[in-house]
């Protein structure tokens, strides 16, 4: 191997690697076209992730801790739930994050919960501001 071939070896995995390293959390979102035929096609989805096994997430009539709960059948979801995204505010900090997303539910009480528990990268690059 030539010394042209092992300098362009490794400049380009120094490319690859710094582009991993260096890659933004939007790039890394799972945030994808809601499925379903009722479902807007300008609509977006994710998953609800890091919930403990047992536990589910739980939804607020607000952005924050101190909104009450949610009631209903979206009052919470359980780890790898399909949820339906809205906008975003901020909130309560939940281990010092304070994104908070609000859930497209046809209810008349607001559905929020903390992006913390989603799988959506930078929601502030995926999603309007509420």
């Amino acid at each position: 191997m030539s010394k042209r071939s092992i300098i362009a070896a490794f400049t380009m995995a120094a490319a690859i690697g710094s582009t991993l390293l260096f890659a933004s959390p939007a790039s890394a979102a799972n945030v994808f076209r809601c499925p379903g035929a009722g479902s807007d096609p300008g609509s977006k989805c994710t998953k609800v992730i890091g919930i403990d096994p047992g536990s589910s997430l739980t939804v607020r009539n607000g952005p924050g801790t101190n909104y009450p709960r949610a009631t209903g059948p979206w009052s919470s979801f359980p780890n790898g739930a399909t949820v339906e995204l809205m906008c975003w505010s901020t909130g309560t900090p939940v281990y010092s994050y304070d994104i908070w997303v609000r859930l497209d539910i046809p209810a008349a009480q607001q559905h929020w919960v903390s992006d913390y528990y989603l799988d959506t990268g930078y929601v502030q690059n995926v999603l309007p501001h509420c």
